[in-house]
């Protein structure tokens, strides 16, 4: 199926040239996944779209926001061709404004909301595990933004160009399918789109995204069931040589779920880390699938 797309509730796949989300990416967003009939950790989503637009001074009504939902569901295939799987993604931006960058002073913020198919390739990765890559390409660092969503999202395009070009090399691993991202002092933050956990001397590890990065939902979830289960996770910084040492890791977001990573290529030095360990990856997907 074709994704389906709303505009402020209605069904549309166009916006004003106008909007402060095309112009500046002023906005957030929220990328969900959708199984059964139900989108995953909805209200821990919202929350966080909430906060961030309240970080950003940015006015929402999410009672709105689920009637859009409501409505999107109402558009989908039903009977046989209804999806058993997809992503959902809510855009909020701080609607219209004009030339500049100060935004007005009454704004009316503007929403899309979006259905895509899950790709189909995504539970092999689950079951399989994937090749991950160390990019060049820095992440910015400012605690003003870090930890949000927020519709700035150059350095993941200019990190994902890396990826599709590693890709595109002749003989690659089929399997490559992340690029891990580091800022200036080559601190590991996070993937293209996922967040990143590794066992490093035992000790199950996860990056400090206070100043740069996403704080994923599924970063969360993961942490608060870590926690139930007595695994201890610190929260640190991790350089990249450090990581290339690492017995195991694994990265996840609310729609791909949790993947493990079977090997870590650093092409600047030609440099390979296979991975044989995925217990806690392992143990993490069958946790948090009885949830």
């Amino acid at each position: 199926m074709v994704a389906v797309t709303l505009v402020d509730g209605v069904l549309a796949d166009t916006i004003p040239v106008s909007d402060r989300g095309l112009l500046y990416g002023d906005g957030v967003f929220e990328t969900i996944c959708y199984r059964r009939q139900q989108l995953l950790q909805l209200p821990a989503h919202l929350r966080r779209l909430q906060q961030s637009c309240e970080r950003l001074g940015i006015p929402l009504q999410l009672a709105t926001i689920e009637q859009h939902l409501n409505f999107l569901f109402s558009c989908l295939p039903s009977g046989p061709e209804a999806p058993v799987e997809g992503v959902v993604k809510i855009i909020v931006t701080r609607g219209d404004g004009g030339r500049g960058y100060a935004p007005p002073t009454s704004a009316v913020s503007r929403s899309l909301i979006q259905f895509h198919p899950m790709p189909a390739q995504y539970a092999e990765f689950a079951r399989q595990g994937i090749a991950c890559m160390l990019c060049q390409h820095r992440v910015s660092v400012n605690p003003g933004l870090g930890g949000l969503k927020h519709l700035n999202r150059l350095d993941q395009v200019m990190g994902s160009r890396e990826l599709v070009a590693a890709q595109n090399r002749p003989h690659v691993d089929p399997m490559l399918q992340e690029g891990l991202m580091f800022d200036n002092q080559r601190n590991l933050i996070e993937g293209t789109r996922s967040n990143v956990f590794a066992v490093i001397r035992d000790q199950l590890c996860t990056p400090d995204v206070t100043a740069a990065g996403v704080c994923g939902i599924m970063r969360q979830t993961l942490l608060a069931w870590c926690a139930g289960q007595g695994i201890g996770v610190v929260v640190r910084t991790i350089p990249a040589d450090e990581l290339m040492l690492a017995s195991e890791v694994f990265i996840c977001n609310s729609v791909l779920g949790i993947w493990p990573v079977n090997r870590l290529y650093d092409f600047t030095s030609d440099a390979t880390r296979v991975l044989t360990d995925d217990a806690m990856a392992r143990r993490a997907q069958r946790g948090l699938a009885c949830q």
